[in-house]
């Protein structure tokens, strides 16, 4: 199994993707509306991709990618996005282990795309393994004590 956690402020969209990602039968997906709750799940779930917006009503997908490399996740990033430009393009691959799929008027165009982005950037080895609860953590994980 892949597992995904699929983060967007549209929740026609959100709905909808998710339920479509997960049809296949090898795609576990959840969800999340904010950035701020995606982040929460991040404190006792990990996934193998996260899928986010890069515009949300409260933040950015950039700032969801720095708060999860901030807390030790190396999670591979897809940015599903209207708004994809050089400078957000840019500034996303700083923190490494990301890609690019455009959101297109194409309903069926935007699943096919990113379905086919996640198979290729989800290792083969990672594929086959469910998302694993993690114990809680405290809000310092991640820091290194000085």
């Amino acid at each position: 199994m892949i597992s995904a956690l699929y983060v967007d402020d549209w929740l026609p969209l959100l709905d909808t993707i998710g339920r479509i990602l997960e049809k296949k039968g090898d795609i576990v997906v959840e969800t999340s509306y904010s950035i701020e709750e995606a982040l929460r799940k991040l404190d006792y779930l990990s996934f193998d991709v996260i899928i986010t917006d890069y515009n949300s009503k409260e933040s950015t997908g950039i700032n969801l990618l720095r708060q999860a490399r901030l807390k030790g996740f190396s999670t591979l990033f897809i940015f599903f996005t209207l708004e994809l430009n050089p400078g957000m393009e840019q500034e996303a691959t700083r923190y490494g282990r990301v890609a690019f799929v455009p959101k297109l008027i194409d309903f069926g165009s935007n699943f096919d795309g990113l379905e086919r982005t996640i198979r290729s950037i989800v290792p083969a080895s990672h594929q086959g393994e469910t998302h694993q609860h993690k114990d809680p953590v405290s809000p310092a994980r991640g820091r290194s004590s000085s």
